[in-house]
């Protein structure tokens, strides 16, 4: 058997430990990697469509409450609309902000150089509009917090329009 270099057992400790977080990370994603495909490819004989929009699909029968998202994606429109629409997707602002709550919105605020059109920053018409939703859910004060790593905060606050 061949002695390893510490140099060569370093580089397959490496290997080994990001192969085992990288499955850890899928695993959490709700990806299960499979080493080698088992079933056949389908063919285009076997592909169902599915319905069109216009068709209804059939009323659940079951009980069970339908689980909330964890992550939402809004597109296209104004951002309290977005942030409305994105909050209603995820069971609505009461489900994070209980009545009476102090809450910290931590938006990226990176840098002193760039405002948002450059993503530099995080939108401040977001910012505003999270803040007014998470006051309607019965907030008692929300504070926005961030600390830049470029430039000063006061600096970095202003440039961003947050």
């Amino acid at each position: 058997m061949k002695r390893l270099s510490r140099r060569e057992f370093l580089q397959l400790a490496a290997t080994g430990t990001g192969g085992l977080l990288l499955q850890q990370m899928l695993a959490a994603c709700g990806i299960q990697p499979s080493p080698v495909p088992s079933t056949p490819a389908v063919t285009s004989a076997e592909v169902t469509s599915t319905p069109s929009p216009s068709v209804e699909a059939p009323a659940s029968t079951s009980t069970e409450p339908v689980p909330l998202p964890d992550l939402v994606v809004v597109r296209n429109g104004e951002p309290e609309a977005l942030v409305r629409r994105a909050m209603e997707a995820l069971g609505g602002m009461t489900r994070f902000v209980p009545a009476g709550a102090r809450v910290v919105v931590k938006p990226n605020i990176c840098n002193a150089y760039n405002s948002y059109e450059y993503a530099s920053t995080t939108n401040p018409w977001v910012v505003g509009a999270l803040v007014k939703v998470c006051f309607e859910a019965g907030a008692d004060r929300v504070t926005v917090l961030d600390f830049p790593f470029g430039g000063t905060v006061e600096a970095a606050y202003q440039k961003s329009g947050i």
